[in-house]
């Protein structure tokens, strides 16, 4: 006999945040935990979200986060929370609740890669992101043994631009001004 699984939807799986510790994401669903970040995962989100609030917090542009859960899909629910995420003022008509999860996606998502994410993860990802609305998503891969840093930039019509060596990030589309170094990102 197969037993069903029980589904959450994103209102039950603020509740179950609320009263478990760790890191979740609900995809589909279902909770998802994940691991705790490494010190190369952090320091990276930490510098893309410093950059992100250097450049916006004086030009009123909009705001950066880390790890906040945004509502990317109903019935079933999915709930990512991206390393970090950028909402542009310009495109901020939808209200975020003092609690529960931002309603759409982030204008911006931003996904550090760890050891253990495997491409298949890492591209569903991107197509949850860009299919709820993002305008961009970041894909920052630290350097290991066996691969170079990089941070591939992917867009809603399904390009992609990929950042090595001594690139600078630059967005005038969506980010007038914004210049970002790789070397600041990576130590």
């Amino acid at each position: 006999m197969a037993t069903q699984k029980t589904l959450l939807t994103a209102d039950e799986f603020y509740d179950f945040c609320c009263q478990n510790e760790g890191r979740y994401e609900l995809v589909r669903g279902e909770v998802i935990e994940l691991s705790p970040v490494n010190d190369p995962h952090g320091a990276v989100a930490g510098y893309i979200v410093t950059a992100f609030n250097n450049y916006s917090r004086p030009r009123g542009a909009g705001w950066a986060r880390v790890e906040t859960g945004y509502w990317l899909r109903h019935d079933p629910d999915t709930v990512r929370g991206p390393d970090v995420s950028f909402r542009l003022r310009s495109r901020s008509e939808r209200e975020v609740p003092n609690t529960g999860f931002v309603p759409g996606a982030p204008d911006i998502a931003v996904e550090v890669i760890s050891p253990s994410n495997t491409a298949a993860t890492v591209a569903r990802k991107v197509t949850e992101y860009l299919d709820a609305g993002s305008l961009r998503v970041w894909v920052a891969y630290p350097a290991t043994p066996t691969a170079t840093r990089r941070v591939v930039i992917h867009h809603p019509d399904g390009t992609a631009i990929t950042y090595t060596g001594d690139d600078v990030i630059t967005d005038e589309e969506l980010l007038p001004g914004f210049s970002l170094p790789l070397s600041e990102i990576f130590e």
